[in-house]
């Protein structure tokens, strides 16, 4: 039914209204993609010139919990004319995304502000995990499915599919096709690929193409944008548990292990008290949740636990 709409000369009279359907539920984006998939199919798109995008919403106005679409019509080559939209929306919320998508070319932009970790399915079927204080965006056209990581951490669990999954982080790109791998960005720009199924083709830098390293399940590789030629590592099995919210400390300081977690937490975990920042311990602690690693640390350090009204959780003798 919006498919017909969109295609008479008032079509513009239903765009709210479409918006607002499309963003109420996914079932109704995929419905409408769908449907505009079996419209291109029939070559009935290239006859019609009556439709017109729908415009992606201001970024600046960012709605909670919006999946907001956008069809494109395809007169040409996918690509280019993606190339040609406007920038997807974005949402700077816990994992809260907002999309253009169509049956042709979907593209989004997720951020994962400050919270908990995030798991997204992506419209090729593929799931990325993302952490806290990360950003991504990713554009899929009938060629390639591209992704780029623009900060923080991903991981990526890639549906089989004959186009190539591409993640560009920092000077270079990782592609798969279906296999589950860890892409970490550091400030610095140095990027860490962690393959935990399958196999990858490592590019370190895009301006300096070089033969593509292969990483085999259980490998690791970083590059940096000078180093492009970091031997390959082992895995780090303490390194591919940030996904459960768990992490794995050896002799580190109280104030690393607090820093680390209130990167999750809404109101901070602080400590008060000479010398206890710099007491050491070691061990496995759920990071995302404030309450229950105050608790343990204060059992392992035998300190107290105050919770303040604003929220606060406080560390002391």
């Amino acid at each position: 039914m919006w498919l017909a709409k969109m295609q008479r000369p008032d079509a513009e009279r239903y765009r709210s209204d479409l918006d607002a359907w499309l963003a109420a539920d996914p079932a109704n984006l995929a419905a409408y993609n769908k449907a505009a998939g079996r419209f291109h199919d029939a070559k009935m798109l290239s006859q019609s010139k009556r439709w017109r995008p729908a415009p992606l919403d201001n970024p600046g106005h960012r709605t909670q919990w919006a999946l907001v679409a956008v069809v494109a019509v395809v007169l040409g080559a996918a690509w280019p004319l993606w190339k040609t939209l406007s920038p997807p929306a974005t949402i700077e919320t816990d994992g809260r995304q907002t999309a253009a998508t169509t049956a042709v070319v979907a593209s989004a932009t997720i951020e994962n502000l400050h919270g908990a970790i995030s798991r997204r399915r992506l419209p090729d079927g593929s799931f990325v995990s993302l952490d806290t204080q990360s950003v991504m965006r990713f554009a899929f056209n009938p060629k390639a499915r591209d992704i780029w990581l623009d900060a923080g951490r991903a991981r990526f669990s890639v549906a089989h599919d004959g186009r190539p999954f591409i993640v560009h982080a920092g000077t270079g790109t990782v592609t798969a096709t279906g296999t589950v791998f860890d892409v970490v960005l550091a400030p610095d720009g140095a990027v860490q690929v962690r393959l935990l199924e399958g196999g990858v083709d490592v590019q370190p830098s895009i301006a300096r193409p070089m033969p593509p390293r292969k990483l085999k399940a259980g490998q690791a590789l970083t590059f940096t944008r000078i180093d492009h030629a970091v031997p390959i590592a082992v895995i780090d099995p303490r390194d591919i548990e940030w996904v459960d919210g768990m992490m794995a400390f050896e002799s580190a300081p109280l104030s690393e292990i607090v820093a680390i977690a209130n990167r999750y937490a809404r109101a901070p975990i602080r400590i008060e008290g000479s010398g206890l920042p710099d007491m050491r311990l070691s061990g496995r602690f759920r990071i995302d949740n404030p309450d229950r690693l105050a608790a343990n640390l204060a059992q392992s350090l035998d300190l107290t636990v105050e919770h303040q009204p604003s929220g606060a959780i406080i560390l002391r003798r």
